[in-house]
């Protein structure tokens, strides 16, 4: 179903970890159907409500669904539960929801207003389009490669600490048997991200997000 494939991709847009959709096709999910883990770690069990008819999207609904939702995540040991739902749930109505698991598990609500601003931002460009079939305007395509543009800069400056520290852990076992093959990898390694540093900086990375 496009409900546990929107709701899991939205989990890794919102930087949950370990994101694993049960069953999105059908079948028994075991009282879950998405599990993940925060940033921090906590067990995380996430459920989808995406209702099509009028009468399955008032609050009454949403309340059983999610009642019946949380006592799976609970049963499942989970540490935080996601609701997605393609209804829109009023700030008074998501408290009271919050309200339920308080004293159990952290809730989190993912109601349509919150995922329509997810899927309406650059990093859920992709995922509107894959989901909805909606494409980018040209503002939005401008916006979605400036945004890929910071990502891939923070991740190169990320990549090029990690080869300083392993440059700095070579130099310590630079005395131990196997140095001579740990420095010619390094060499390899520092050729590559060097490539990978021109390609960002010569606009390749635009070609290659354009061809996908």
């Amino acid at each position: 179903m496009k409900a546990e494939t929107l709701g899991a991709q939205t989990l890794r847009l919102e930087d949950y970890k370990k994101v694993n959709p049960i069953h999105p096709t059908g079948g028994p999910d075991g009282g879950k159907d998405i599990t993940a883990e925060t940033a921090g770690g906590l067990k995380t069990v996430g459920a989808c409500y995406f209702p099509n008819k009028a009468d399955e999207k008032t609050f009454v609904k949403v309340c059983e669904k999610f009642s019946d939702d949380l006592a799976g995540a609970l049963k499942n040991n989970a540490k935080v539960f996601v609701f997605l739902s393609n209804v829109q749930i009023a700030d008074g109505e998501q408290k009271h929801l919050e309200s339920l698991g308080a004293q159990n598990c952290h809730i989190e609500v993912y109601d349509l207003d919150r995922i329509t601003q997810i899927l309406n931002s650059p990093k859920g460009f992709a995922l509107r389009f894959q989901i909805l079939e909606i494409k980018m305007s040209e503002e939005e395509q401008v916006s979605f490669f400036n945004s890929w543009e910071m990502i891939l800069a923070n991740e190169l400056s990320r990549l090029s600490e990690h080869v300083h520290e392993m440059k700095n852990d070579m130099n310590e076992n630079s005395n131990k048997s196997g140095s001579e093959d740990n420095n010619q990898e390094f060499q390899i390694f520092r050729q590559i991200t060097t490539s990978e540093k021109k390609n960002f900086k010569s606009g390749k990375f635009y070609k290659i997000l354009s061809a996908c």
